[in-house]
């Protein structure tokens, strides 16, 4: 995964996270490059200022729901020094409702493309 420049601070000047792990809910849909494709277009019309990362495995997965998870650190290649890392803060509380909300309304059905405009 890439790192992209974030400029977003919070109040207290910290730099909030830009990006974000969702990992896909069980279902043989989201095991079609094409509806993942969708929906990173779905999300990045939404929320253009974040990056996000859509998978399938290595993470405890539901049957229904989309598990955003915000990036909130960086480790650097020299990582055993405390100036290589950097933590971010989560985005607001309202904003991960949002994003929750954006990956909810996602409907892969190709019928359905329509709610993507």
């Amino acid at each position: 995964m890439s790192i992209v420049a974030v400029t977003k601070k919070t109040r207290l000047g910290q730099v909030e996270a830009s990006q974000f792990i969702v990992v896909l809910p069980i279902d043989p849909r989201y095991d079609d490059e094409a509806v993942v494709d969708r929906l990173r277009v779905h999300m990045g019309k939404r929320f253009p200022d974040y990056e996000f990362r859509f998978v399938t495995d290595g993470l405890p997965r539901s049957v229904d729901q989309f598990m955003a998870i915000p990036i909130c650190g960086i480790v650097g290649d020299g990582w055993r020094k405390a100036e290589d890392t950097r933590l971010m803060s989560p985005p607001p509380f309202e904003t991960m409702g949002k994003i929750n909300r954006w990956l909810k309304a996602f409907d892969p059905s190709v019928e359905n493309l329509v709610r993507l405009n």
